[in-house]
């Protein structure tokens, strides 16, 4: 038997090299991409699969209102100011706890606002109707807290707005978030059954994009709230909470009527009897 010669053997390291680079190249995109680049080429993939409407409508409805005002659920520009306009009352420890649990109420109630959203369609509506509603109510109440706790003294708990009222606001801006997150959350997942291979990418945009938000959300909350107050945080959110009418108006949730709505608010017939699954 001859021995392979050197220079036989040093052919086939190429060409597995090469064999490797063409495998990762396929897997992850060519290596000569910059994370800009990659990153661009990423998106444009999402937006190949799933569309623009899609990608604009969890930006607008879930990286803005939930990850940059509400943080996650429960932090950002409402959630870290949250606690200093209780203190400005003069609230103990033990009653912020219970002020904040009904503010945080609405995440609770997810179950019960898509029953309501299902089964009593708004001028024909199921979703873009309680979108608009509901973000005007959580647009009028962050205006109204933020000119409120701007021009009233601090421990002064005579001056509007009153105590209850701002625990009303803080729990419409909730309930506003919450049904965001219900029914886009609802919309994107039908969509990834349409693609499972990009079902995970998808994920990670939506969840990757609302953490990043977050963290801007809180590292602008902290200097806001030093410099003016907690009442500066919510002028600020106004307008990222009011971006959720976007694809409302524009319909990007591809919505149609309900077949027969001739009301303002009627209830659909067809899904309380179980002919139909919302």
């Amino acid at each position: 038997f001859s021995r392979p010669s050197c220079t036989s053997r040093a052919g086939i390291v190429p060409h597995m090299a090469a064999g490797l680079e063409d495998d990762a190249a396929h897997k992850f995109g060519p290596a000569s991409k910059s994370p800009p680049a990659g990153a661009m080429a990423w998106l444009a993939g999402l937006r190949e699969a799933f569309g623009t409407k899609l990608l604009v409508t969890i930006f607008c409805a879930i990286h803005l209102p939930k990850g940059f005002v509400g943080g996650g659920g429960s932090s950002g520009l409402l959630g870290n100011a949250i606690e200093f306009a209780y203190r400005s009352y003069g609230v103990s420890g033990p009653d912020l706890q219970v002020y904040t649990s009904v503010a945080l109420l609405p995440w609770s109630m997810k179950a019960t606002l898509g029953v309501l959203s299902d089964g009593f369609p708004l001028m024909g509506y199921k979703k873009v109707s309680y979108l608009l509603l509901f973000t005007a109510l959580a647009t009028l109440a962050y205006v109204l807290l933020g000119v409120g706790l701007l021009h009233r003294e601090p421990h002064d708990a005579s001056q509007w707005p009153p105590l209850p009222v701002v625990t009303i606001g803080f729990f419409c801006l909730y309930l506003q978030m919450a049904l965001s997150d219900l029914l886009i959350e609802a919309h994107y997942s039908d969509k990834m059954r349409s693609d499972p291979q990009r079902g995970p990418d998808l994920a990670t945009f939506v969840w990757g994009g609302m953490y990043a938000a977050g963290l801007v959300a809180s590292a602008v909350a902290g200097g806001l709230i030093d410099a003016v107050g907690p009442a500066a945080c919510y002028l600020l959110a106004a307008p990222f909470a009011a971006a959720v009418a976007v694809p409302a108006l524009r319909n990007l949730l591809d919505e149609t009527p309900v077949a027969g709505a001739t009301r303002c608010c009627q209830a659909d017939g067809d899904i309380w009897r179980g002919k139909v699954t919302a």
